[in-house]
C-alpha cells in the first residue's frame, strides 16, 4: 500500500542532487575566499613592519616561505622576507600583460622595474638608478616550463643603465638581487590567481 512521503520522484532526485552539489561548490567557495582573505591579513601585518599600510587587494601570501606579493592601495608590493627587503614594481602594466590565471600565453620574459626600499650599494649599484636611498633596479628575466608546467627562472638575469635601459648587456651578481628576481618568478602567477592584479590579454 502507498505511503504519503514514501516515494520521491526520480525528477525530485535529480533536482535535489543538483541543488546539494550547487550548495556544496558554494560552499567550497566561501571556504576557499575565507581562507585567502584571512591570507591577505596576514599579508598586510607583514606590510605595515616596513610601513606599509592599507587594505591588501589580493595577495601571493603563504605561497613561498621567502616571500610574496600583494596588491595594496593599487600598488604591487613584493615582500623578501629571506633577506628583509621590499620592493614596488613600478610597470605593472607591462609586467602584468598577457599574463591570465591560466597562463595561457605562456609568458617567457619579464622586464621589471624594482624600486627596492632603503637599498644598499651592492654590486649592482650601477644599474637602473637612485632616487634618494631607493634603488629602481630593472632587470630582463628569462622563464622557462618544467615537465608540470611550473614556471621557473632562467639561470641568469641582467640589467643595464638607467630606468629603462636602451639594452640589458649586464649580469646581475648581488645575491639578494638574484634572490628578489626568483621570488618574482615564484610568485606572479599565484598573485595573478589571487586577482592581484588583472592585465591586459592583447588579441
Amino acid at each position: 500500500m502507498f505511503k504519503t512521503g514514501s516515494f520521491i520522484s526520480s525528477g525530485c532526485k535529480t533536482k535535489l542532487s543538483a541543488f546539494a552539489l550547487a550548495l556544496t561548490v558554494f560552499a567550497l567557495s566561501c571556504a576557499a575566499g575565507t581562507a585567502w582573505a584571512a591570507r591577505d591579513d596576514d599579508a598586510g601585518i607583514v606590510l605595515e613592519k616596513f610601513g606599509i599600510r592599507g587594505i591588501v587587494d589580493g595577495s601571493s601570501y603563504g605561497h613561498n616561505p621567502n616571500g610574496f606579493m600583494a596588491n595594496v592601495n593599487s600598488k604591487i608590493y613584493i615582500v623578501d622576507m629571506k633577506n628583509n627587503r621590499l620592493a614596488s614594481i613600478e610597470n605593472p602594466d607591462a609586467v602584468f600583460k598577457n599574463l591570465d590565471k591560466e597562463n595561457s600565453r605562456k609568458k617567457g620574459l619579464f622586464i621589471t622595474q624594482f624600486l627596492i626600499y632603503n637599498d644598499s650599494y651592492d654590486k649592482d649599484r650601477q644599474y637602473g638608478e637612485w632616487r634618494g636611498r631607493h634603488h629602481l633596479l630593472p632587470m630582463y628575466i628569462l622563464v622557462d616550463y618544467d615537465k608540470s608546467g611550473n614556471m621557473v627562472p632562467d639561470e641568469r638575469f641582467f640589467s643595464g643603465e638607467g630606468a629603462s635601459p636602451g639594452h640589458y648587456h649586464g649580469d646581475i651578481r648581488e645575491q639578494k638581487n638574484i634572490d628578489l628576481a626568483v621570488l618574482f618568478v615564484s610568485e606572479v602567477l599565484p598573485f595573478v590567481q589571487n586577482e592581484g592584479f588583472i592585465g591586459e590579454m592583447t588579441p
